[in-house]
């Protein structure tokens, strides 16, 4: 039984100017930035995105673009139902979710935005194991990360947890301290 069904995913140019008006909606609606940045009004609270943020609007919230708030961005947008309980708990909320550090679920969404009216099992498999990896990640906590497979960190400071989190999680892709700093949110300097 599948967890998810994806009815739209697409592979879009935003210019700068563009606006949506305030609007919801019965399904989920997950944005990632691509490259650009990207302004969201939702329920109230401003999200600024940039590259490799991904941010999930539950039914029912409310959300637009403001006029001229943006650059020129490219972005992957799903939309979709969430058909398990468990699942559909986690990411049942009255507010939007902003994901931060989605830099590794852009393939995952670079492939769901290709394959998704495709018919066949194996795509369909994918689709649903690709998204429901995503919409998990999107809500691991502090207490999720703080151990590491391969290390004993439970001495460890919070930062030091999400740097050796940060590097289990991406060793297969070039990384940078600078890189390392923006996702993290703090000064590189610190991080050193």
């Amino acid at each position: 039984m599948y967890k998810t069904r994806v009815f739209w995913a697409t592979y879009s140019e935003i210019p700068s100017g563009w606006y949506i008006r305030p609007h919801s909606h019965v399904f989920f609606h997950l944005v990632y930035v691509k490259s650009g940045q990207l302004v969201y009004l939702a329920n109230g609270n401003l999200y600024n995105l940039s590259k490799g943020n991904l941010i999930l609007f539950p039914p029912g919230v409310v959300h637009e673009t403001p006029k001229n708030a943006h650059t020129l961005s490219t972005i992957y947008e799903v939309k979709f139902y969430i058909l398990d309980e468990e699942l559909l708990k986690l990411c049942s909320s009255p507010r939007a979710f902003l994901f931060s550090n989605a830099l590794q679920f852009e393939h995952m969404l670079q492939y769901i935005s290709r394959h998704w009216s495709l018919n066949g099992t194996h795509i369909a498999d994918s689709i649903d194991s690709f998204l429901s990896a995503i919409l998990h990640s999107m809500h691991i906590t502090e207490d999720d990360v703080a151990h590491s497979v391969y290390i004993d960190t439970a001495d460890y400071s919070v930062l030091t947890k999400k740097i050796i989190s940060y590097i289990e999680n991406n060793y297969m892709e070039p990384y940078r301290l600078e890189q390392l700093a923006a996702t993290l949110e703090y000064n590189k300097n610190y991080i050193c």
